[in-house]
């Protein structure tokens, strides 16, 4: 009976060493399925027995457990934080729990992704200070989503939406910019924003000018001057304007200068365009018959500033040989006007014009005839001789302002 019981003793053994051996001293209740790289994840588990709880981390198909990852009395807790270091390679992983007093062992799988790079910065951002800016731009990895932080360099809420820069202060600003792929975001770059400060205007002066004096072009100190001709608005050439001076008034013009790129506000150039006085000579047509032995000569005028060719500075002057006079009237403002006349001689007998018209018209004769063969005749206005019409006349002068105008088939004879 002994030996039979030892029998089955010994068959009962070698059927329980061919058993499975159950681990359920240690499980692991919770773990994530995915993490980044520099990453906490939390691991909770249940240990039947206390001991010190090592946790590895290590890549699936690799035997080499590595150095501790951390240490965890058992009897203190049932959870624990390990922060995934940056040697780890990033692919399909295995979390691992050994309690070391007792053997068992418990492992989960964990896929790591790696950290993203930073975004690409698309251009360099510079804007003229009050100028509209657009929305920042970067470029985010093929999958990739960016995350928005304002000027926040560490931590701060991230949006989605791309932040407008503010353009009303002069200076520089960054921004910061991530991006999230496969659920690991990357760290943040870094978008500088130069707001451009806005240049002074230019410095102009005022000029003045005489009613149809030739003008300057007008001139500005500042750097790459734009001219214009009104206050805001309009095209700008880089050409300085030269005023006209034919109308009396005060003109503005306006330039601006720019640096960096950037405009100033525009400065005016004020352009006065003085008056010149009025001024005529009375009797407008002079004749010196030859029964007379003078002539008046009157200019009327704006101003009482005159000055006659024969050096008399009264409003009337008289004369008594034929030729050329002139008067300039000045006026307060500095600005003349001239006029002239000539006096006729008319000699004894001597027929002239009155007046611009026909040769075969009467009222056009100082004789109130039309001018016969024997008779002087002096030219002094534009005169016609109609087509087919023979004029005659014994001897023919001509005074300033004269002209004969012939027609087809006209003509004009001399003498008998």
């Amino acid at each position: 009976m002994n030996l039979r019981f030892w029998s089955w003793l010994w068959v009962f053994a070698v059927l329980l060493s061919h058993l499975p051996t159950v681990n359920a001293q240690i499980t692991i209740t919770s773990a994530p399925s995915t993490a980044c790289l520099f990453s906490p994840i939390s691991i909770a588990y249940n240990s039947v027995q206390a001991g010190t709880l090592y946790v590895y981390l290590y890549n699936s198909g690799t035997a080499d457990y590595g150095s501790p990852k951390q240490m965890q009395t058992i009897s203190t807790g049932s959870s624990l934080t390990v922060t995934i270091p940056g040697s780890q390679i990033a692919g399909q992983s295995i979390i691992r729990l050994t309690n070391s007093t007792t053997g068992h062992t418990v492992t989960a799988p964990i896929i790591i992704n790696a950290i993203p790079v930073p975004p690409i910065i698309a251009n360099v951002f510079a804007y003229c200070q009050g100028t509209v800016a657009s929305p920042l731009v970067a470029i985010a990895s093929n999958g990739g989503t960016l995350n928005w932080y304002g000027t926040s360099a560490v931590g701060g809420e991230s949006s989605s939406v791309s932040p407008t820069p503010q353009t009303s202060i002069a200076g520089s600003t960054t921004y910061y910019v991530s991006q999230i792929a496969n659920g690991c975001e990357s760290p943040k770059a870094s978008i500088s924003v130069v707001v451009r400060p806005t240049p002074s205007s230019p410095l102009t002066s005022s000029v003045t000018y005489c009613q149809g004096n030739p003008a300057n072009t007008l001139t500005a100190t500042g750097s790459n001057l734009v001219w214009y001709t009104s206050p805001i608005g309009g095209t700008g050439s880089s050409a300085a304007i030269t005023p006209r001076t034919n109308t009396a008034g005060i003109y503005s013009y306006y330039v601006s200068q720019s640096i960096n790129g950037c405009e100033s506000p525009r400065a005016a150039a004020n352009v006065t365009i003085h008056p010149i006085p009025s001024l005529t000579i009375t009797p407008s047509d002079p004749i010196v018959t030859p029964t007379q032995t003078s002539l008046t000569l009157s200019a009327i005028a704006s101003t009482s500033a005159l000055t006659w060719s024969t050096t008399e500075t009264v409003s009337s002057i008289m004369v008594s040989t034929a030729g050329p006079y002139s008067v300039t009237a000045l006026s307060n403002n500095g600005c003349r006007a001239e006029a002239s006349t000539y006096v006729t001689q008319l000699a004894p007998g001597e027929i002239y014009t009155t007046k611009t018209g026909d040769w075969s018209e009467p009222s056009v004769w100082s004789s109130n005839q039309i001018p016969g063969n024997t008779d002087p005749v002096r030219i002094r206005h534009s005169i016609n001789l109609p087509t087919g019409f023979q004029g005659h006349t014994g001897l023919l002068t001509y005074a300033v302002g004269g002209q004969l105008i012939m027609q087809t088939s006209s003509g004009l004879k001399m003498g008998l």
